[in-house]
């Protein structure tokens, strides 16, 4: 290696990841890179929400942890003693309005009235999504509780469609 080589070399460091110059600048084709890449996180947002309506004993906490993770959400979700679910996560602003529709959405038992939100600057405490889990005994009720809900709900629909097939034999018999 000859000394100009040499120099370059002792000239630029690795800052994060980043191959930069010893004053700690970017090379120039980097720059514009750089830059780009990193604009989105001057969007990072924390988001406290308070999520109010059949929101417990459903199945809410890990419809919302599976919305979190599809949007690329960190942070936690817990049941409050007033029936209400508080969430705090962490990410993208765009992000967070996409899993604050995904939970409004939410499909029956869940029902989703209202959610109050507020924003702040991001601490970066949470690795990943995670629901809060309370007492074990309570946490197996309700677990129980919530699959009972769902297969009375699917025997519903099952007796909606055997009602369909029913009338749909009569008029072909017609």
């Amino acid at each position: 290696m000859g000394a100009k080589s040499i120099r370059a070399a002792r000239d630029r460091v690795e800052v994060g990841g980043e191959k930069r110059h010893a004053d700690n600048s970017l090379p120039k084709m980097l720059a514009s890179t750089y830059n780009n890449e990193h604009a989105h996180t001057m969007h990072m947002k924390r988001a406290i929400m308070i999520v109010s309506g059949l929101v417990q004993g459903v199945g809410f906490r890990y419809v919302a942890r599976n919305a979190a993770r599809r949007c690329s959400l960190k942070g936690k979700i817990e049941n409050l003693e007033d029936e209400t679910v508080r969430i705090i996560c962490e990410g993208e602003e765009r992000d967070i309005e996409r899993f604050t529709e995904a939970i409004r959405a939410a499909e029956s038992p869940i029902e989703v009235e209202d959610i109050r939100t507020e924003y702040s600057e991001p601490l970066g405490q949470y690795k990943s999504f995670k629901i809060v889990l309370g007492d074990m005994l309570e946490e197996l009720v309700e677990g129980h509780a919530t699959g009972a809900m769902y297969l009375h709900d699917i025997r519903g629909k099952q007796d909606q469609m055997l009602d369909k097939q029913d009338q749909m034999l009569d008029k072909q018999d017609q």
